[in-house]
């Protein structure tokens, strides 16, 4: 009778020691997942950016060009060009919290528990 109970406990104790390392072993591939996936997020919206980089500062270049040639002088074309950034930034300093912060917060939440999602 002892003996019997004395196996039960240590099966139990197998069994419990095989969950706890089961779940150990799913925990990592739950974060290797969510990592992978912002990593990989991150990373394409880097490259786009990257892209989106170069064709602003040519169209940059453009527009900058393009008002000298009707102010008659091309320091005046980047001046003008510097300025109407430097608008853009300000606005975008005075509401950074509701156009910058907050969306790409929600973005990254988003695709942190877009599998619980589903």
């Amino acid at each position: 009778m002892i003996t019997e109970e004395k196996e039960k406990i240590e099966h139990l104790i197998e069994h419990a020691e095989e969950y706890i390392n089961t779940r150990q072993e799913l925990l990592k591939l739950i974060v290797a997942e969510k990592t992978s996936t912002v990593l990989s997020s991150v990373m394409s919206n880097l490259i786009i950016s990257f892209i989106f980089f170069f064709v602003f500062v040519f169209a940059s270049f453009g527009l900058a060009y393009f008002i000298a040639e009707y102010i008659g002088k091309t320091y005046l074309g980047f001046i003008a060009t510097a300025g109407i950034y430097f608008v853009i930034g300000l606005l975008l300093h005075w509401n950074r919290e509701k156009l910058l912060r907050t969306p790409f917060m929600n973005s990254i939440i988003k695709n942190y528990f877009k599998d619980e999602q589903n």
